[in-house]
Order: structure tokens, then sequence, then C-alpha cells
């Protein structure tokens, strides 16, 4: 493998409880590593981590443990920042165009911004960028858009503005956070192919953040399956959504939905509770040993993937088993 992009060490970010003096983990001990022009989704259910992962990468908000590397220089931690001359690097697609675009601006101004931060203050270069930009996106004539507002166009123009903001200053690291999720079926499709074009033609780095497996598979050369802060599963897309391991994947992966099949999802037996020790999908899961309630499961290598369980481990067919099989 080529050198990596970006390669995250054992990210972990903590948030206190309001009310309360507890804190939990929405990012828990989470690695990735991606080399040049790959699309890695980060893929799971809301409320597992997923944006807060994505938030440490680009340097949102600090890591409370764990080690961000660009190229191979160690550029975020707990108590480091990175660099200005190194944030034009990165960028990100937020979730909500109608909430991550000014609404009091012209886009010819919300596409400048970025640039005019860097240093590029000259007219007709700050002209060039938002036209080449606003074409990029498919939004032509360049001179129709320029001067609108954001109420002005439609939610999937605003997504199209959205994503030329994030493009304008060329990154190499790109975290698309639901860029679809927003959209019509019938506008999905097309942004899809979209994204695509664009992460191909300048080779951007792409961690693609969606709850939406389908959308993922078609995107992306890797997954990392995420639940309650922690990887439970990665592997090259094709595997994983064909072929899923652990109990979380498989269910995730049953809930996509497809014409003329009913939805048949596995049995959840538990309600999704807080495991101090454990794994994390014991309280959930349709398949579970002694030893789940007690002690995290390391990494097991099934086939192409990495698996999270311990249905997988040596020795697991000697542990009592609890649940009701999978």
């Amino acid at each position: 493998m080529s050198e990596s992009v970006i390669e995250a060490r054992n990210i972990v970010r903590t948030f206190s409880q309001r009310g309360s003096n507890t804190s939990f983990n929405a990012v828990n001990n989470v690695s990735l590593q991606s080399k040049r022009g790959e699309i890695v989704g980060l893929v799971g259910e809301s409320g597992s981590g997923k944006t807060t992962f994505g938030r440490v990468l680009v340097n949102l908000i600090p890591p409370n443990a764990g080690t961000v590397y660009f190229h191979g220089e160690k550029i975020i931690d707990s108590k480091t920042n990175l660099k200005k001359n190194l944030r034009r690097s990165f960028s990100m697609i937020f979730q909500d165009p109608y909430e991550s675009l000014n609404p009091v601006k012209r886009v010819y101004d919300i596409l400048a911004f970025p640039p005019r931060v860097h240093g590029i203050k000259e007219r007709k270069q700050l002209d060039e960028m938002v036209v080449s930009a606003l074409e990029e996106v498919k939004l032509t004539p360049a001179a129709d858009f320029v001067d609108k507002y954001p109420l002005q166009i439609s939610g999937g123009q605003r997504q199209r503005v959205a994503i030329a903001r994030s493009i304008i200053l060329r990154p190499e690291f790109l975290v698309a956070d639901e860029a679809t999720s927003m959209l019509d079926a019938s506008l999905k499709l097309g942004m899809i192919n979209l994204l695509l074009e664009i992460i191909k033609k300048h080779e951007m780095t792409t961690l693609l953040i969606t709850h939406d497996l389908a959308v993922a598979a078609m995107m992306c050369n890797r997954l990392l399956v995420m639940y309650k802060g922690a990887i439970v599963e990665t592997g090259p897309s094709a595997e994983i959504v064909n072929n899923p391991k652990h109990p979380y994947s498989k269910a995730l992966v049953a809930a996509i939905p497809t014409l003329g099949r009913k939805l048949s999802l596995p049995e959840l037996v538990g309600e999704s509770g807080e495991m101090n020790v454990g794994c994390k999908y014991y309280p959930r899961c349709p398949a579970r040993f002694d030893r789940c309630a007690k002690e995290m499961p390391r990494d097991f290598p099934v086939g192409e993937s990495l698996v999270k369980c311990f249905l997988y481990g040596s020795g697991s067919e000697d542990t009592k088993f609890e649940g009701t099989g999978s």
C-alpha cells in the first residue's frame, strides 16, 4: 500500500452529560488509515459517533486522546491543533445545507470565504475560483447563482453549493457527512455520481459518513461499521454488504429496503443500553456469550474483514451460549 494520506490512531472523544458528573465516550479508541483517492465509508445508526469522529479528523473538535497524522506527520492530538497552512488541505461537507449556509450571504460570498481566509484577496482570482467551483457541481451558468441567497435556490442546489464550498480549495482530505441524506430519492443518485466524479478527478481521500449502507456500498472502497463509538467490523464494501459478520452489521444490511422484499430484521433481544464493561452491543445482540458482558472482544480476522465479536474468537465455542443464535 502506498503512503497513507490520513491516519488516525486510537481516537477518543468524551462528552460530559448535562446535569450530572458522568461522561461518555462518543468515540472510543477508533483508528483509520486511508491512501490517496480512497473512499472509506463510516456507517452506523444515528448517535453512534460518526460525525464526532469526522469532526475530530478535520480539527473542528479536539480529541481527548489519540493522534491524527497527515502524510506521516503528526498534526492533531489533545494538545495540538491543525496549523493554518495545512487547514486548506482539509474540508467537510456538512449534513444540513439549510443550517450550514449563512442565509444572509450571497452564494458568491459563501464560496469566496474559504479562499479569503487563506489570503486570496484579488477579485479576478476569486471570481475564477467561484465560477470554477460552481461549474464543477453543475450549477451553470454560474452567473445565475452567484448573486442569489440560499433561500432563493432549491434544496438540491443548496447541497451543491455546500459541496462547491468544500472543494473550492482542492483539499486532499474530505469528510462528507451524510451528503445525500437531505435529498429526495430522485436527486440522490445524481448527487452520488457528482461526488464520485469530483473525488476521482482530484484524487481526494474521503471519509463518507452515512447511515445508508446502500449509498456506502455504491461509493466506498472500504467500510467501517460503528456502534456506540466503537468500530465493530471493517472490510471491503462488497464483503460487508453481501456477507456481514458482526450481528450489528447483519442488522444494518437486513434493514436496507428492497422492492418486492418484506423486511425481516434480526431479533434485537434487549434495549440499547450502556455497557461499562464488555461488548457495547451485548444488550441488543441475539447471539451472546457469558464473556461478552465482562470482556470487550478484540478484532478477529474473518476472511478479508476484521470483526470485533467473540463469535469468531478462538475458544468461543467452549463458552456458555445465552442467546438465540445467529
